[in-house]
């Protein structure tokens, strides 16, 4: 029982910590779905006022909790809110230009837009997976798009910065997502707002037992909201053949360009002292993934969680990947 109580606190410690650094002042009923047992509302909200374990970190108001140092963010999160479904009905325009493309297996929204922690000055951070040998052919329209979308934007006063923080093929993502059991993984991917592809992800939830242990409700929550979506544009031998060898000319021409991108990105956070916003590109014929200092400490925080089990971690996955 001691063992039980202790999981629940340290699991509760770490999903506030988490969101709190995201931006978010969780809600008592969202800290329930991130827990490995059930736990009532009003027992929950007990655990977090009353015990010293708890209480000395966390902040709580209105059935909302942010880790200490992070009360501003109970008066924002209406806000943010807001602004994370204003840029979520952009992002559903934005693929609903994407799926005449036959490429494309899932399309989904994550980053802050999917947590509902957004702010003005945040960009709409994709996930992406795409048919096998397709990923630099979806990449380049991807890309083309969201600059004519940037444009069109700006030129309205708005804003609609997209940026392609996680793209991959099929085959590389269904190996990583196999291999990299990490709770911040399973989390992520229980949190993305899917757009397109929804059959594939249930597909994806239902292989992905791992996930499924780590944050049972949340994966039943998850599983129960997705609706069924089996439409699926197959493309003609030939056009397959042309579309191998497009697919490689692209990612070799691109490659470069979004390496050297990253590069002046990374000197212009250093130079703005913007430390936790460096990151790390891995391009590979399969992947286009932007990991940032920020996400890395996240990772870090849910490794101190005694909640999860140690032996499921394979950190090294995506390094012996390069």
């Amino acid at each position: 029982m001691q063992t039980e109580n202790n999981m629940v606190l340290s699991r509760i410690l770490s999903s506030v910590e988490v969101a709190s650094k995201c931006g978010k002042a969780m809600s008592i009923n969202e800290i329930d779905l991130l827990l490995p047992i059930a736990q009532k509302s009003t027992g929950l909200r007990q655990i977090i006022q009353s015990d010293p374990y708890v209480s000395k970190s966390v902040s709580i108001e209105n059935d909302f909790v942010v880790l200490k140092g992070y009360e501003h963010l109970f008066s924002e999160r209406v806000f943010r809110e807001k602004t994370a479904k204003k840029y979520l009905e952009i992002a559903k325009t934005f693929v609903g230009e994407l799926t005449r493309c036959p490429h494309g297996k899932l399309i989904a929204v994550c980053g802050s837009v999917a947590y509902g922690s957004a702010v003005a000055s945040d960009d709409i951070d994709l996930f992406i997976i795409t048919k096998e040998n397709r990923m630099w052919l979806f990449f380049l329209k991807t890309l083309l798009l969201a600059r004519a979308y940037n444009i069109k934007a700006s030129i309205t006063g708005e804003k609609a910065n997209f940026c392609l923080s996680y793209v991959q093929d099929e085959k590389y993502f269904e190996e990583e997502i196999k291999h990299h059991r990490t709770p911040l993984i399973a989390r992520e991917f229980l949190s993305i707002r899917v757009l397109t592809g929804t059959n594939y992800y249930t597909t994806l939830l239902d292989r992905s037992k791992w996930i499924c242990e780590m944050f049972p409700k949340l994966h039943a929550s998850k599983l129960y909201e997705m609706n069924k979506d089996k439409t699926e544009r197959i493309e003609n031998g030939l056009q397959g053949a042309v579309n191998d060898v497009l697919n490689m000319f692209i990612y070799e021409t691109l490659k470069v360009f979004l390496s050297f991108k990253a590069l002046l990105k990374n000197l212009q956070f250093r130079k703005q002292r913007k430390m936790s916003d460096l990151f790390e590109a891995i391009i590979t014929k399969g992947a286009c993934v932007y990991t940032s200092v920020r996400y890395l400490q996240l990772e870090k925080t849910y490794d101190s969680d005694q909640s999860f089990g140690r032996e499921n971690y394979c950190s090294n996955w995506s390094k012996e990947k390069k």
